[in-house]
């Protein structure tokens, strides 16, 4: 329901309600960065709790979660026009490496917590990059890409629209390249936490 939210209401991401795990816990670093670039490709408003970012801390946790969370708010004025007021569209198929993340669940045999409840580290696969798109009101379709770790990444992005030019932007939109007759897919090279922008016209 993240698509229709995006059209119709204004929505923080990454909230407690997002599945995290148990409530009050955190899981890995790598599993909020992974949210925080969901939040970034499905155009909601990134948030987390003040605790959790900090220009400067000693904790690693913070430190990389801090990092990814300044990364993915560049685009939001830059392209405002897709992550704001486009309209959302189908996502491309990405193809790319997949990840180990952990979260918290409840378990009465499991590690016992700070706080006395006993929980166990759940692990899934997740990709490392992932892609949200959006159509503004000049018809041109924008689809971010986002690398969701601190290591850097490549991705193969087939693209859903071919259209008669495309044109790949860095988060500052400064451009990194242009096609007159789009590939029907395109390699991106991706620094960590780093973030593009193709748009097909």
């Amino acid at each position: 329901f993240s698509y229709l939210y995006h059209e119709y209401i204004p929505v923080l991401g990454d909230g407690y309600s997002t599945g995290q795990g148990m409530l009050y816990t955190w899981g890995s670093a790598e599993l909020r960065c992974y949210r925080l670039a969901n939040t970034l490709a499905r155009g909601l408003v990134p948030t987390v709790y003040m605790e959790q970012v900090s220009l400067e801390s000693s904790d690693e946790w913070v430190r990389t979660v801090s990092q990814a969370f300044l990364s993915y708010c560049r685009p939001y004025p830059r392209f405002r026009e897709y992550l704001l007021e486009g309209i959302t569209r189908r996502p491309p198929k990405v193809d790319c490496a997949e990840q180990d993340l952990w979260h918290w669940q409840a378990d009465e045999q499991g590690e016992k917590l700070a706080d006395g409840r006993r929980a166990r580290k759940v692990t899934i696969r997740r990709p490392t990059v992932v892609a949200g798109s959006f159509e503004a009101e000049d018809g041109s379709l924008g689809t971010i890409i986002v690398n969701a770790t601190a290591q850097p990444q490549r991705a193969t992005v087939r693209l859903a629209r071919r259209g008669r030019a495309a044109a790949l932007f860095r988060a500052d939109r400064s451009e990194e390249q242009r096609w007159d007759r789009p590939p029907s897919q395109i390699g991106v090279s991706l620094e960590a936490f780093g973030v593009r922008m193709l748009i097909v016209r």
